[in-house]
């Protein structure tokens, strides 16, 4: 029977020889990599020790020129070069870079020993834990001719072009008061502008960023101010009256705050505001285009004459006359008191509410001094006519035209005439029946009754009245019974006068 062949049991021993064997190189191998870079390592502290004792360390700034590596003579000839061409960049938020040239500012460099002084208060051997950038000014090396400068500075473009920053304020639009917010703008002070730049070049900067520093002007009223809101509060207040005149002709006219907001303040910038003096004139001016309007007392009016057809006068007390004081002081109280009211303007005098007649109206007294004749109309209706002598043609005793209206009428009274100076007596007393004055003059004028002889046209130039317009009695007689008072009275020389002295 063969034997069995027995298998052989590894027990690893000799893979863990291997191992060991590999870490101990391993381990030498490094060993010596930290020797070999000790080595270096201490050769080039060594070197550098020794070159930064006159050699400026690396992010070694003097005067903006970067002199990390150089000594004391390369720096001081890169200073010399950069004085040479030096130039500032002056960059504004928006628009053209200002530039500042040295040659145009007479900047040049002298040394003053600064370099030299860096360099001995350098510690050459900090050179290994030296980080980032150490900056040094020259005390008196540069020189330039500072009021060049200002000269430079102030004919930078963009410091025409500035955009200058607005403060919030009180707008009005559609018909609402609003806070308009402020708006930042892209404006400097030009001497705090040229101060800036005066310390960047005195520190030899090439660069100076304006959106970086704090030049920009900013708004002194912003949209969250407590006074703006105030005041539109105040405004709003001060316009919310609304007063509706109702005017002659069936026309209106409205006050309210759409015309109220045309009687305040507005500044260059749009911003409403109230002024007192100002409110008073556009309030006043107000009244006057009111007047303007509606008076007629005065004015031109043009009707149909009985025997001429359509002819214009001038002149009289007839129209509509508004009292400026009374309507003024009415309607200051209204806008105080915020009221919203619909009225008539306040009347010194009422004329006709109508358009027919050219204002006149259909019911009038109508007097021809050319034709010695008057007709009366009621309602477009003739209710009498009657032959007349009006005054005598002289300054002082001519009947005046114009549109008048009748202003009282009396029975029985005695009319008396100016004082005669010269015997202290009156010029006349004339009895009459009846008495219709209708001018506002010192004396009055008026129809009346009196003997006299009617229907010779030419009478009244040498032998008329002292202003009057006489009649017969029978017709004075009934034009009192008709006439009212109020009614218009027209008076008129269709075919012109002359006046003797």
């Amino acid at each position: 029977m063969a034997a069995k062949k027995q298998k052989k049991k590894h027990t690893g021993r000799g893979k863990k020889k291997k191992t060991e064997g590999l870490a101990l190189k391993l381990g030498i191998g490094m060993a010596a990599v930290i020797v070999v870079l000790g080595g270096v390592l201490t050769a080039m502290f060594a070197y550098n020790s020794a070159k930064y004792k006159d050699h400026f360390l690396p992010g070694t700034v003097i005067n903006g020129t970067d002199c990390g590596n150089m000594t004391v003579e390369e720096a001081e000839a890169a200073l010399s070069q950069q004085a040479a061409q030096y130039q500032l960049e002056v960059i504004p938020k928006s628009g053209q870079t200002g530039v500042v040239l040295g040659t145009d500012i007479g900047y040049s460099y002298t040394s003053d020993g600064t370099p030299a002084r860096v360099m001995e208060e350098q510690d050459g051997s900090a050179w290994f834990g030296n980080h980032g950038e150490k900056a040094f000014s020259l005390e008196e090396g540069i020189t330039y001719d500072s009021e060049k400068l200002k000269t430079v500075v102030e004919s930078f473009a963009f410091l025409q072009e500035m955009i200058q920053p607005q403060n919030a304020r009180v707008g009005y639009q559609e018909g609402a008061f609003l806070i308009v917010p402020e708006q930042e703008g892209e404006a400097v002070d030009p001497q705090e502008l040229y101060e800036a730049v005066l310390e960047a070049v005195a520190e030899g900067q090439t660069q100076l960023k304006l959106e970086e520093t704090d030049l920009y002007l900013s708004p002194e009223i912003t949209s969250d101010s407590e006074e703006l809101a105030q005041r539109k509060a105040e405004l709003e207040e001060l316009v919310s009256a609304s007063i509706t005149y109702d005017l002659p002709g069936d026309q209106t006219k409205v006050l309210d705050k759409e015309t109220m907001v045309n009687w305040l303040g507005v500044d260059e910038n749009g911003g409403y505001y109230y002024d007192e003096a100002l409110y008073e004139e556009k309030l006043q001016a107000f009244i006057k285009e009111l007047e303007y309007q509606v008076d007629s007392k005065g004015k031109s009016w043009t009707f149909n004459s009985t025997l001429h057809g359509e002819i214009t006068v001038s002149g009289g007390t007839f129209g509509w006359e508004i009292s400026n004081s009374q309507e003024l002081e009415q309607l200051r109280q209204e806008l105080a008191s915020h009221a919203v009211v619909e009225r008539e303007p306040v009347y010194l005098q009422r004329g006709n509410d109508t358009t027919e007649n050219g204002g006149i109206g259909n019911t009038y007294a109508e007097v021809d001094m050319n034709a010695q004749h008057m007709w009366y109309y009621e309602n477009g209706v003739l209710m009498l006519e009657s032959d007349v002598v009006t005054g005598k043609m002289t300054e002082d005793r001519y009947t005046p035209e114009g549109v008048w209206q009748l202003f009282f009428k009396q029975r029985d009274r005695t009319l008396i005439g100016e004082i005669n100076p010269k015997t202290g007596n009156p010029s006349y007393k004339q009895p009459v029946s009846y008495w219709m004055n209708f001018t506002s003059t010192k004396m009055g004028i008026g129809f009346h009754d009196l003997k006299n002889t009617y229907g010779n046209p030419n009478r009244y130039i040498n032998y008329g009245s002292h202003g009057c317009v006489n009649m017969p009695k029978e017709n004075a007689e009934k034009l009192y019974e008709l006439i009212q008072v109020g009614t218009p009275v027209i008076t008129y020389y269709p075919e012109g006068y002359t006046l003797k002295s």
